[in-house]
């Protein structure tokens, strides 16, 4: 039978409308914020995951922003499943902690959740995964967030949990970004924060070694935090007795040298032994760790100690050294 025009159009159009049934079922709905914007500008953080034998329990997402984000459409995708799994519809609302898992009244039970934490349950079985978020049929379309940077979290021990340090943050490097929690805390923010890095001092010193009485001696130590941080205090301490010292050049994050000078009086002849101590408001730090370093060494102006007995003994040698001198060219002469 011969096709007429209209019988084309007709065919074209049903082919048309397919596509298209096609195309709406497989790339999810473009989800909306408040005020319909765009949800690829919403920003959802992955928060903390909970794995016990190798399987993961339960992880939570947190809405670090000022609006109501929906989820609508979201998917959700672990390493070792083919294919993604649709993340379950909700509207996280600002700063909220939300938990996902398989089984919603395990979770409420084992950790004695708030009846106020919203728990939403999702079937998987990942083996400590990495755990990605998206809007888009493809993973890396339209990330919300994945970690960890590696395709399976670092094992932990039994009980502890991957969590972000507290207030959403993220530099987008997962070593950076998490810490090792022995006190899983779901559906609320983690304890700790990301300035958790202890500073180091390195290269203590005294200048110079020994001298007498009036004698200025310069401390000298190296204060270096990962963190950036400013140090709350830098001191040494001689015999024990605590001097401030001033930072005179360098950054935290390569290196400040701090400088603390001590001028002796005639009270402070001695031995002497010395250590640094500084912290930047967390952390205090000690070089060396334990004991002291030796010195200075303070003798009294004029002598007592071995420069003079040395400076005395020269004297001594060049005087009689002249004396003789004098004495053979005088008798050379008579």
């Amino acid at each position: 039978m011969t096709r007429t025009c209209s019988d084309k159009w007709r065919a074209l159009g049903d082919s048309v409308f397919f596509i298209f049934v096609i195309f709406t079922l497989l790339v999810p709905p473009a989800v909306q914020g408040e005020g319909g914007s765009e949800k690829n500008q919403a920003r959802i953080l992955i928060n903390e995951v909970f794995y016990s034998e190798n399987f993961c329990v339960w992880f939570e997402v947190y809405n670090p922003t000022n609006r109501t984000i929906d989820t609508q459409g979201w998917l959700v995708w672990f390493y070792s499943i083919n294919g993604p799994i649709h993340l379950p519809q909700m509207n996280i609302l600002p700063e909220e902690y939300v938990v996902i898992c398989p089984n919603e009244k395990l979770v409420r039970e084992q950790w004695d959740l708030p009846s106020d934490v919203r728990v939403f349950e999702m079937d998987f079985g990942a083996r400590y995964d990495r755990i990605s978020i998206s809007t888009g049929l493809w993973e890396n379309s339209k990330g919300i967030d994945a970690v960890p940077d590696d395709f399976k979290f670092p094992v932990v021990e039994s009980g502890h949990s991957w969590a972000r340090y507290a207030g959403g943050h993220d530099t987008g490097n997962f070593a950076n970004d998490f810490y090792d929690e022995p006190h899983p805390t779901p559906g609320r923010s983690n304890d700790e924060h990301p300035d958790e890095h202890p500073p180091l001092l390195a290269t203590g010193s005294v200048s110079p070694a020994s001298g007498s009485v009036g004698t200025t001696f310069a401390f000298q130590v190296t204060y270096v935090d990962p963190d950036n941080d400013a140090a709350s205090q830098v001191e040494v301490y001689i015999d024990n007795a605590a001097h401030d010292m001033a930072k005179i050049s360098g950054d935290y994050t390569t290196g400040a040298v701090y400088q603390c000078t001590w001028t002796t009086t005639s009270a402070d002849v001695g031995d002497y032994e010395y250590y640094f101590e500084a912290g930047d408001g967390t952390y205090t730090v000690w070089l060396p760790e334990s004991d002291s370093y030796l010195g200075p060494a303070v003798t009294e102006a004029g002598g007592g100690g071995n420069e003079n007995l040395t400076y005395a003994i020269a004297v001594v040698i060049v005087s009689v050294a002249v004396c003789c001198v004098a004495y053979a060219i005088r008798k050379r002469l008579s």
